[in-house]
């Protein structure tokens, strides 16, 4: 019962970093796809004026 309480409040350090690694990978991501809509919308902008 105690060892079951305890682990939800102390994770593992290497789970942390595992999520830390999970959600900056997901960030790159995002940005990475909202910068690549950004290039192709203005550059369709330019195009057409």
């Amino acid at each position: 019962m105690r060892s079951s309480s305890d682990a939800p409040q102390n994770p593992p350090a290497e789970a942390q970093d595992g999520e830390r690694q999970h959600i900056d990978s997901n960030m790159a991501k995002k940005i990475v796809c909202s910068l690549v809509v950004q290039a192709t919308f203005f550059s369709f902008v330019k195009s057409g004026v």
